[in-house]
């Protein structure tokens, strides 16, 4: 449980506000406050940031069923969960209407009062974040900008990303970041943790090929003698990062054994260490990333569906570079710069052609892609001036170098037609089209093409006007 989270316990009998307080501290939930009185109600609600209430309807000064329907006014997010000695079906029912989570009567079952309250702070999450949400659906501006500072974008995507991950940063709730190869997952869990406001450890660990005694032990640990070298105790990465956030990369390779170790220790924060019986509770925020299709993983039975769903709570997905054409000279000016540092190398010119070549290019690589290919341009660069021709031999992708020699005329490879063989006028709406999608502006297209801006508008009006004829 969050130590942002409090519970205030309502009750008048010490003995049994005590026994409810150390219940709640065994189970791992320590931000607990206690009153006497409901007439002191009001003054700790406006002082104190309280999830949920367990509150008495016997009371002093002020009965309980007189309290739930004001409190439920006022804090509409707070959950109530009426516990009393009353074993009445009319007085549940009419606290149930009222706004009360559930009803419990005394003496409570302990494993009935922990569940409910489980489920009880889980909706109090849902509301609290789903008004977080609302509220941030019509705005267009990020608070946070610092957050965000080592991410270099100017997309409206990744703005919305942003203003998601202000959402849902203070949640208890695991993240999945999805997204292909070198789009910055990393980064992304970077800014979700430096926003969670959590103040243990910030640990990372990629998972891929990990079998399932190195997960358990990496991330639970084990008991000194519990295995053959376990000469001493060893503290897992849930307890490292306790009150803080574990960062857990590829996680669709890991194994179906691991996956249930995780799902247990997702739902309620339960773990055992290897060689013990005894099992262990910590609060840690979980953030996943992998680069893969778990939905397909799933139906393969590679990837259990219900952890898929415990993940899937707060899904992010980070489009490809290639959805992002507009970032692609600031990121280019932003690595040339960076390189140009690293490797002592004064690049004091640029030529346009470069962002338009890169800008065509689809890095099937992303951003990690881009990067390695600037770095090798500005290393191999001695004249200060950077040109097309310095990137031209680094792109991997054959058919960008393909497109560029086409326009060459001297050059021209062959098409590869899988289907019925095109007219000239559907090949040249065909290329129009790819090069509008690869660019991001009609004269980055034109020059794609080989033909002016001007030839281009032209056949965009010409084309426009026949569609709106049909």
């Amino acid at each position: 449980m969050s130590g942002e989270e409090q519970i205030l316990i309502v009750e008048d009998d010490e003995q049994t506000a005590n026994l409810f307080r150390y219940i709640l501290k065994k189970n791992g939930f320590e931000n607990v406050v206690t009153i006497n009185d409901g007439i002191k109600i009001n003054d700790i609600l406006a002082k104190n940031n309280i999830s949920l209430i367990l509150l008495d309807l016997a009371l002093p000064s002020i009965s309980g069923r007189k309290l739930l329907p004001e409190i439920r006014h006022r804090y509409p997010n707070i959950e109530i969960i009426v516990i009393t000695g009353t074993n009445s079906v009319p007085v549940a029912v009419e606290c149930i209407k009222a706004g009360a989570f559930d009803y419990l009567t005394k003496p409570v079952e302990k494993i009935k009062f922990i569940n409910t309250i489980k489920r009880a702070l889980q909706l109090h999450r849902i509301k609290t974040e789903n008004e977080k949400l609302k509220n941030n659906y019509f705005r267009n501006t990020v608070y946070n900008s610092e957050a965000f500072s080592h991410i270099v974008t100017n997309d409206p995507k990744m703005k919305s990303i942003f203003i998601y991950i202000e959402s849902i940063s203070t949640s208890n709730e695991p993240v999945l970041i999805t997204g292909e190869t070198g789009v910055g997952k990393e980064l992304i869990a970077d800014a979700i943790n430096h926003l969670s406001g959590r103040k243990g450890e910030y640990i990372k660990v990629n998972v891929s090929g990990l079998d399932d005694t190195i997960f358990t032990d990496t991330l639970f640990g084990h008991l000194k003698g519990s295995f053959t070298n376990a000469i001493e105790r060893r503290e897992g990465l849930v307890e490292k990062a306790r009150k803080g956030t574990l960062f857990l990369d590829e996680i669709a390779d890991l194994d179906l054994s691991s996956q249930i170790k995780l799902l247990r220790f997702l739902e309620n924060g339960e773990y055992f260490p290897i060689g013990s019986d005894n099992v262990r509770k910590t609060d840690v925020r979980i953030i996943c990333a992998t680069n893969k299709n778990l939905k397909h993983l799933v139906e393969e039975g590679k990837f259990r569906n219900d952890l898929y769903y415990r993940l899937f709570t707060h899904e992010i997905n980070i489009p490809p570079l290639r959805e992002r054409k507009n970032d692609i000279p600031i990121l280019t000016d932003y690595y040339i710069t960076i390189a140009s540092k690293d490797l002592s190398r004064k690049i004091a010119e640029i030529s346009p052609g470069v962002y338009d070549l890169l800008s065509s290019y689809n890095f099937p690589g992303n951003i990690r892609e881009l990067r390695a290919i600037i770095y090798n341009a500005v290393s191999q660069c001695k004249s200060g001036k950077l040109r097309e021709t310095s990137f031209k031999n680094l792109l991997k992708e054959t058919q960008i170098k393909e497109e560029y020699s086409i326009r060459e005329y001297d050059k021209v490879k062959t098409f590869i037609f899988q289907n019925s063989f095109p007219t000239i006028k559907e090949a040249i709406d065909i290329l129009v089209n790819e090069a509008i999608k690869r660019s991001s502006n009609q004269i980055q297209a034109a020059r794609l093409l080989g033909i002016s801006p001007a030839a281009l508008s032209k056949r965009l009006k010409k084309k426009k006007k026949k569609n709106q004829k049909r």
